[in-house]
This record gives structure tokens, sequence and C-alpha cells, in this order.
């Protein structure tokens, strides 16, 4: 139970090619898991090429800043896009009404899949765009993806009802 304790609360996601910084793979990193989040982080690792016995498939994980640091200002990095659970349940803490990856799932009961016209309604040639990016058919559900304030990332326009903690 311990070593699972550390390896979810401490494990980085990690570039493991220096061709690509894509394909990723989880791994203990002593001292760049001590640096605390931020979803606006101005670093990146980074995975430069460093032969070992002539072979060039060993990776150097390098902290890079895409801009200047201050002096005195943390160094912080971007844990990925996790929600305030995922935060919680993984490293201890959540950021709040201040996290992007924050969102909700409804289902709604009982309506028609999208795009199939309703009874009370002439169909038309386009099929309803409310959500048809954002939402996801389950048989006879829609399921909706609510973000903070109200609208979809990328879709300034397209605007979902915004969810109010009602505490």
């Amino acid at each position: 139970l311990g070593a699972k304790a550390i390896y979810w609360s401490r494990a980085l996601s990690i570039p493991t090619d220096p061709s690509s910084q894509v394909k990723l793979t989880h791994a203990l990193c002593p001292l760049l898991d001590s640096l605390n989040h931020s979803s606006n982080a101005p670093t990146y690792l980074e995975c430069k090429n460093a032969e070992k016995d002539g072979a060039s498939d060993t990776c150097l994980l390098v902290l890079r800043a895409s801009k200047r640091i201050a002096p005195g200002s943390p160094v912080e990095i971007n844990y990925g896009a996790r929600s305030d659970g995922e935060l919680l349940k993984c490293f201890g803490f959540v950021l709040g009404t201040n996290n992007p990856a924050n969102f909700a799932r409804v289902t709604l009961e009982g309506t028609p899949p999208m795009g199939t016209p309703s009874t009370s309604t002439p169909p038309t040639s386009t099929p309803p765009t409310e959500s048809r990016s954002e939402g996801r058919i389950k048989g006879n559900r829609k399921e909706f993806r609510c973000y903070p304030g109200g609208v979809v990332p990328g879709h300034p326009s397209k605007s979902l009802w915004n969810l109010q903690d009602r505490n």
C-alpha cells in the first residue's frame, strides 16, 4: 500500500523518446516530483538523446522554461489537465474554481438521440447543434460536459449552462 501511495502521488508523465515528445511513460523523478503544480507553468520536460555505450536510445530528462522565471519565483510544473477529483486522489490538493479541467457529467433521461427529430417539432434539414461536439450519445441518453463559466473550450460561441456551487 505504501509503495502504491508513493507511486501515485510522486510519479510524473515523462517523454520516453528523444524524437517524440508524445510518447510518455510514468517514472519517479527525484527533485522534479517536489515541484508544485500550476496550470500555467512556463516549464516543460524534454527528453534529450543521451548516448550510453554507443546506444542512442537513452533519454536524459531536462526541465526547460518557455519564458524567464523571475528570481525568487517558484519553479512549477504542470501535472496535466486533471480535475479536482483526480488532483485530490493523486496529489492531495484541489485548485477549486481556478481549475480549467473541472467538469460535471449530466445525464438527461428520456430524450431522443441528438439529430433525431422529436414529435413536437417539425424536422429540419440541419440537426440541432446545441451540444453535437460536446455531448456523447448512449442509447436514448445524452451525456454532456459542463465547463466552468459555461463555455466550451475552443468554442467560445458555444456556451453550455454554468453550474453554480449551491453550498
